[in-house]
């Protein structure tokens, strides 16, 4: 990802916050504090230790993710894929490269919105488990997922 695809990928990701706004609450629109303006795709782009990417099916851009690799537990800070691409099994699939490209890590992290149960429904079925949550405000809860990967240890002889 690089900041001439930020405008172009804000209103991917605003398009697919808000249909999960939609779909699990009352309100018509709602995600981080940015999503909507491109600040939350900059912020994300200047994090050490991350690394942010477009999702392109055949040339197009249809989403991105920013993960940040540490030693002890490596985050999924952001994925996101246009609503028309969603429930195609593509998630999982992004999901598993991105697991694929960094074989080092051995634990993921994630916050989701409480509200969103087919983010739930999605890590789970990406082998998260539901650890705990974050309240940030009265009405802002965040569930934290993590995922540990069992890694086989190659012993030299």
């Amino acid at each position: 990802m690089e900041k001439k695809d930020i405008a172009e990928l804000t209103k991917i990701m605003k398009d697919a916050f808000d249909e999960d706004t939609r779909m699990h609450t009352d309100l018509k629109e709602d995600g981080p504090n940015g999503y909507d303006d491109g600040r939350l795709l900059e912020k994300l782009l200047d994090l050490k230790n991350a690394r942010s990417c477009v999702i392109n099916d055949d040339g197009q851009m249809i989403g991105g993710y920013t993960v940040r690799i540490n030693q002890d537990v490596s985050i999924l800070e952001m994925l996101f894929i246009d609503p028309i691409y969603s429930s195609k099994g593509l998630g999982q699939q992004i999901w598993h490269d991105i697991e694929q490209s960094y074989p080092e890590v051995i634990t993921w992290m994630l916050e989701t919105p409480a509200y969103s149960k087919r983010n739930h429904h999605f890590y789970e079925k990406c082998g998260f488990k539901q650890m705990g949550e974050r309240r940030y405000t009265h009405d802002s809860v965040s569930f934290v997922y993590i995922k540990h990967l069992q890694k086989s240890e190659i012993q030299v002889k």
